[in-house]
């Protein structure tokens, strides 16, 4: 079977794939073998740093993904990171006032 390598944080991941495997398929691998969600997967070609769609249809051959190449993997911006970032949080609060009222507060913390 075909391999490509997906590198990632500094690590380099050997992976079997089929030419006609979707674009869907591969995050799936990548999901299995990295625990980094599809949707927070961003993938580009080692030679030439271009992008890989985000059509999850199409197949490897037609995203341009062959035998031997090289791909780059990153954490999509914005996506979770538990380590980096604290959790929001809400607490609704309401006074005997307000529920008369039918009115809440929302205060949102970070911690």
């Amino acid at each position: 079977r075909p391999k490509i390598t997906v590198n990632y944080k500094g690590e380099v991941h050997e992976l079997e794939v089929d030419p006609d495997d979707t674009l869907e398929t591969l995050r799936f691998q990548i999901y299995s073998l990295l625990d980094l969600a599809p949707e927070e997967q961003l993938l580009t070609l080692s030679s030439g740093g271009t992008r890989v769609t985000s059509d999850d249809d199409r197949s490897l051959a037609s995203a341009g993904i062959r035998d031997g190449m090289s791909l780059n993997l990153q954490q999509a911006p914005g996506a979770d990171d538990d380590e980096e970032k604290p959790k929001k949080t809400e607490k609704i609060t309401t006074t005997p006032e307000q529920d008369k009222k039918g009115t809440t507060n929302v205060r949102r913390e970070r911690g």
